[in-house]
């Protein structure tokens, strides 16, 4: 992963502090008082409004949360089981299993929150194309093995697979997670131009611990700045040009396995 750009990243210190704007905790100092960075709930409060805001902008599919990463050298299934079609492979964070061995590679992204797509080719063809793997949402085939892996479930934090009778790299793009920032003034928070819109998840959150009649409005500013963040990967995808699949040519025989 390419070293970190901290010039592209608000710092956890700015975010506060608009915070402390916004509640008025600036009258004494700009360090605040009751959301000053020496009280015990401050950081705790930032951690729990970040979530809040990766939690929203991810599932709204805002384009900094998608990542891609290629799994080498996924090999075979174990030569014993090859021709038992009830055993399955998976790669995890700890390795992968072939259906009777351990190996230590490849593994899963740690940043990894759900997988989105995936391709794959032979092991050692880099002139060759990647495949589109198809996911299987209801249960994995039990289908004779090939070369090509051909299909993917993710179940129990695993990609999991029927296997193949060769060694494939897989090309995955997923979803990952964002983070936490770390609790210090300089730290970067890892999300381009969110500053005011996390500061005034923070002012929600700390309005809402007291009773404050003002958290309504808090939770105003927070959605309309939510709103400008989403617009932004919005406006972009609507510079692409998609045409819609003709109803007759949506049936696959890949898609008749046998189960």
């Amino acid at each position: 992963m390419p070293a970190l750009d901290n010039t592209l990243y608000d710092s956890v210190d700015s975010v506060l502090t608009l915070a402390r704007v916004i509640i008025n905790d600036c009258q004494l100092t700009i360090d605040g008082n009751l959301l000053a960075d020496t009280q015990p709930w401050t950081y705790p409060m930032l951690t729990l409004a970040w979530r809040e805001l990766c939690h929203i902008l991810g599932n709204n599919n805002v384009e900094s949360f998608p990542m891609e990463v290629q799994m080498l050298n996924v090999v075979p299934v174990a030569t014993q089981v090859q021709d038992d079609p009830s055993v399955q492979v998976y790669i995890n964070s700890e390795g992968y299993f072939d259906g009777v061995n351990s190996w230590p590679f490849p593994t899963l992204p740690a940043d990894i929150e759900i997988p989105l797509k995936l391709w794959e080719r032979p092991t050692g063809q880099q002139t060759l194309s990647f495949s589109y793997m198809l996911p299987a949402n209801a249960g994995l085939p039990t289908w004779d093995r090939s070369g090509l892996l051909r299909v993917w479930e993710w179940r129990n934090d695993c990609i999991n697979m029927v296997g193949a009778t060769q060694a494939n790299d897989i090309r995955m793009r997923y979803k990952r997670k964002l983070p936490d920032p770390y609790p210090s003034g300089t730290a970067p928070v890892q999300l381009i131009n969110c500053e005011h819109t996390l500061a005034y998840i923070v002012a929600e959150i700390f309005s809402d611990s007291r009773g404050g009649e003002v958290s309504d409005k808090f939770a105003m500013k927070k959605a309309d700045s939510i709103k400008q963040m989403i617009n932004n990967t919005t406006r972009k995808k609507q510079y692409q040009n998609f045409r819609r699949q003709p109803y007759s040519r949506r049936g696959s025989s890949r898609l008749n396995w046998n189960w």
